[in-house]
């Protein structure tokens, strides 16, 4: 296993990595240097990887990111971040800071209870999918002002549902 500091690449704009058993230390630990990397695709073979926040500070260009079966970390901050797609992850207690966040994407995400102080802090989201597999009993109430698009698919009968959604006036 190689550090990450030693991937570095001033020209790497998008990048798609699977992470293995066995890599959690080496991806806490680490930081890799990737100034105008605009696209990040990580994949977690095996759902124990908890993610750093330190993973994506070195990131100052990071516009979109994309997040398969990853624990995220409790402090998520993002000021660039203009996409996020979550595939099975378990959501963190932790409201985000996401200021730029207009698209999110979530398929079969675990949410935490604090979901209802999640969606009021994306002022600036226009675009909201969500998809569900898994048994999810926890309501929420969806009110992003500037929200232009919802997309909501349930592939199986859940216990979960949303109680209402707020949307730009036109």
């Amino acid at each position: 296993i190689y550090p990450l500091s030693i991937f570095n690449s001033t020209r790497l704009k998008e990048l798609k990595l699977t992470m293995r058993p066995g890599s959690e230390t080496f991806f806490r630990s680490d930081c890799w240097s990737l100034p105008v990397l605009t696209n990040l695709h990580l994949i977690c073979a095996h759902h124990s990887h908890e993610l750093s926040m330190s993973l994506f500070t070195c990131l100052p260009a990071l516009e979109t990111l994309c997040l398969d079966h990853c624990y995220l970390p409790d402090s998520f901050r993002l000021p660039t971040l203009r996409v996020l797609c979550l595939g099975r992850c378990d959501m963190p207690e932790i409201v985000w800071h996401l200021p730029a966040l207009i698209s999110l994407e979530l398929d079969d995400v675990v949410f935490s209870a604090n979901m209802n102080e999640l969606f009021p802090v994306l002022v600036r989201l226009q675009s909201l999918a969500l998809s569900f597999r898994r048994k999810n009993k926890q309501q929420c109430f969806i009110s992003c002002p500037e929200l232009l698009n919802l997309i909501g698919t349930q592939v199986q009968q859940h216990d979960y549902y949303l109680c209402g959604y707020g949307t730009k006036s036109s």
